[in-house]
């Protein structure tokens, strides 16, 4: 698998494994705060929590020169400053800041053999750097989402097409993330992070290995699925759902971590679920009961909308992710009720059973009770009770899923788009501009 390493290389291309530890210690609640500080007490306060101390934020360089100076370590609006953020962590809760980063600046993926000079080391000295940078700004402990959904298209650092192609990438993977480990002072942990589902890849075909890899990420939105009543059966239980990606981890030792979910609105462009608490239950029965290093919220666009406004949604999640949220158990470090019985379902991958994922059957608040498993989802009501008033759950009245074709892609392209808007840079500063004051943006559109 790891064939294309070019001999000669002045960093040696080995590594050291890490221990298979979530890196805090506990179950993490993280949000993506559309890349401001100041969104992370305001979610916070939404989803039940005294305080939210881990976040994302993305880094889309086009060049090496703003790869190697990120634009949140140096700027100057203290809101959009995320080094200074974590240098003014509480004296008995430090934040923990989550890099999501492409494996190489997007204007060298015009190179049609980036992957093979990515391979052969040529980037090394770069990475390099990028860590340096990190670490003399107070960020040697950060996680490191290293070229997520490499498996999808739609990202210009993905695996490519061809054996060679993803065996290249995943040489360059290893090499970035050696080289950055190199570094002193640096104690990051990496984060090989997949979209669900959605193009089917066998793990293991682009798998960088257990010594570079520290934490399994799964991106795994409620969205993209056949079937309105069974969304998180879909997501969790196809080929190259979450199920299969527990049990891929398990056999590696690794925590696993979800760097993107959420719950939204529906249109005919994402084909999410809108109010839909069976899912938020799905995703923190996971979350419960397996190793699990963070789940990070995508508090962004419809994503955040559904969750503001969706009863059901937030009654869950407050449940599972607030003050003393079941799902979290003693690892959160809060007063926490008990932990609801679960179900253990055998996973299959490659023809054998192998693993366990589990899901909870919590109580929610008022008169409904939802149930998640790994293979079925029912909601026994349509109605629940939030702060004394009861709301009937949306019904979606879009044409069947089913009848929709290539859906998730159009959603990821959209994505990327909105995340260049977002996140663009000053080429000549090497920081990135500040993002436009509006938290939310018109429909969709695919190409």
């Amino acid at each position: 698998m790891f064939g294309a390493a070019a001999c000669g290389v002045w960093l040696v291309l080995s590594a050291t494994a890490h221990a298979a530890t979530s890196p805090s210690g506990k179950k993490q609640v993280c949000v993506y705060s559309q890349n401001e500080t100041e969104m992370v007490p305001t979610f916070a306060s939404l989803v039940g929590r005294t305080t939210v101390d881990c976040a994302m934020v993305y880094v889309n360089s086009p060049t090496w020169s703003t790869w190697d100076s990120p634009w949140f370590v140096h700027y100057v609006d203290p809101n959009y400053n995320w080094a200074e953020w974590v240098q003014d962590s509480p004296a008995n809760d430090p934040r923990q800041l989550i890099v999501n980063t492409t494996l190489i600046p997007s204007g060298v993926s015009s190179d049609p053999n980036w992957r093979a000079e990515g391979a052969a080391g040529d980037f090394t000295s770069y990475d390099q750097t990028f860590a340096q940078t990190l670490v003399s700004d107070g960020l040697a402990n950060a996680i490191i989402v290293l070229g997520a959904e490499a498996n999808g298209n739609w990202e210009y650092d993905n695996i490519g097409s061809t054996a060679a192609q993803v065996s290249d990438w995943v040489q360059t993977w290893r090499n970035t993330v050696i080289a950055m480990r190199s570094v002193p002072g640096a104690d990051f942990k990496f984060v090989w992070d997949v979209n669900n589902r959605i193009p089917a890849t066998p793990f293991a075909s682009y798998y960088p290995g257990d010594d570079v890899v520290d934490i399994i990420g799964d991106d795994a939105y409620d969205s993209a699925v056949t079937d309105d009543a069974n969304d998180w059966s879909e997501v969790a239980g196809s080929a190259d759902g979450v199920n299969s990606l527990v049990a891929f981890a398990q056999a590696h030792g690794k925590p696993i971590a979800f760097p993107e979910w959420g719950v939204g609105v529906r249109d005919s462009g994402n084909l999410a679920g809108n109010d839909d608490p069976s899912y938020v239950n799905g995703m923190a029965g996971v979350i419960a009961a397996d190793d699990v290093a963070f789940e990070c919220y995508f508090f962004n666009d419809e994503w955040e909308t559904e969750l503001e406004q969706g009863p059901l949604s937030l009654a869950a999640y407050k449940a599972a992710f607030g003050d003393g949220g079941w799902a979290l158990g003693d690892d959160d470090g809060e007063n926490v009720t008990p932990t609801p019985a679960y179900t253990q379902t055998p996973v299959t991958v490659n023809g054998s059973q192998t693993g366990t994922t589990t899901a909870p059957a919590p109580a929610q608040p008022g008169p409904t009770t939802t149930t998640a498993s790994a293979t079925t989802t029912t909601v026994a009501s349509t109605t629940t009770t939030v702060a004394g008033t009861t709301t009937t759950a949306r019904t979606p009245s879009t044409p069947a899923r089913s009848q929709k074709k290539s859906s998730r892609p159009k959603r990821r392209r959209a994505k990327r788009r909105m995340r260049s808007r977002r996140i663009s840079h000053a080429v000549n500063r090497g920081r990135g501009h500040r993002r436009g004051r509006s938290r939310r943006r018109p429909r969709r559109r695919g190409r």
